[in-house]
Protein backbone atom coordinates (compact mmCIF):
# COMPACT_ATOMS: atom_id res chain seq x y z
CA UNK A 1 0.00 0.00 0.00
CA UNK A 2 1.65 3.17 -1.17
CA UNK A 3 1.23 6.38 1.05
CA UNK A 4 -0.15 9.43 0.23
CA UNK A 5 2.53 11.91 -0.27
CA UNK A 6 1.24 16.00 -0.50
CA UNK A 7 3.48 17.71 -3.08
CA UNK A 8 6.33 19.63 -2.33
CA UNK A 9 5.64 23.71 -1.25
CA UNK A 10 7.07 26.34 -3.32
CA UNK A 11 8.92 28.93 -2.06
CA UNK A 12 6.07 31.48 -2.55
CA UNK A 13 3.55 29.48 -0.20
CA UNK A 14 6.62 29.55 2.09
CA UNK A 15 7.06 32.96 2.17
CA UNK A 16 3.45 33.43 2.99
CA UNK A 17 3.24 31.21 6.28
CA UNK A 18 6.75 33.18 7.26
CA UNK A 19 4.72 36.43 6.68
CA UNK A 20 1.52 35.00 8.47
CA UNK A 21 3.70 34.05 11.36
CA UNK A 22 5.47 37.89 11.26
CA UNK A 23 2.22 39.49 11.62
CA UNK A 24 0.88 37.92 14.18
CA UNK A 25 4.13 38.78 15.87
CA UNK A 26 3.34 42.63 15.17
CA UNK A 27 0.10 42.27 16.59
CA UNK A 28 1.09 40.39 19.65
CA UNK A 29 3.35 43.54 19.85
CA UNK A 30 0.79 46.10 19.40
CA UNK A 31 -1.80 44.27 21.97
CA UNK A 32 0.02 42.80 24.54
CA UNK A 33 3.70 43.98 24.60
CA UNK A 34 3.15 47.84 24.10
CA UNK A 35 -0.66 48.40 25.62
CA UNK A 36 0.38 46.21 28.74
CA UNK A 37 3.53 48.41 29.31
CA UNK A 38 5.47 44.84 28.91
CA UNK A 39 8.27 46.56 27.12
CA UNK A 40 9.78 48.07 30.05
CA UNK A 41 10.94 44.83 30.65
CA UNK A 42 12.13 44.12 27.38
CA UNK A 43 15.82 45.09 27.26
CA UNK A 44 16.47 46.55 23.75
CA UNK A 45 13.16 47.01 23.24
CA UNK A 46 12.08 50.52 21.03
CA UNK A 47 8.22 50.73 21.07
CA UNK A 48 6.25 51.01 17.66
CA UNK A 49 10.11 50.99 15.55
CA UNK A 50 12.02 48.15 14.49
CA UNK A 51 13.84 46.37 17.03
CA UNK A 52 16.01 43.37 18.17
CA UNK A 53 13.33 41.21 19.73
CA UNK A 54 11.32 41.93 15.71
CA UNK A 55 14.79 40.79 13.87
CA UNK A 56 14.96 37.84 16.43
CA UNK A 57 11.42 36.82 15.83
CA UNK A 58 11.52 36.73 11.96
CA UNK A 59 14.63 34.56 12.47
CA UNK A 60 12.87 32.05 14.98
CA UNK A 61 9.72 32.41 12.44
CA UNK A 62 12.45 31.67 8.95
CA UNK A 63 13.53 28.43 10.94
CA UNK A 64 10.83 27.22 12.03
CA UNK A 65 8.93 27.28 8.55
CA UNK A 66 12.13 26.21 7.23
CA UNK A 67 12.20 23.07 9.33
CA UNK A 68 8.84 22.26 9.04
CA UNK A 69 8.06 22.74 5.28
CA UNK A 70 11.99 21.19 3.45
CA UNK A 71 11.49 18.66 1.29
CA UNK A 72 11.45 14.60 2.80
CA UNK A 73 13.76 12.52 1.61
CA UNK A 74 12.66 9.94 -0.74
CA UNK A 75 12.43 6.58 0.94
CA UNK A 76 11.71 3.23 -0.74
CA UNK A 77 8.85 1.55 0.10
CA UNK A 78 9.52 -1.63 1.36
CA UNK A 79 9.00 -4.52 -0.67
CA UNK A 80 5.98 -7.15 0.78
CA UNK A 81 7.69 -9.89 2.26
Amino acid sequence: MNAARTPPTSALQRFAVWLTFVNAWVLFEEVVVDRQGLWQYMPYYRVARFCIWDLGAMIVFAVIVWRHFRRPALVEPLANE
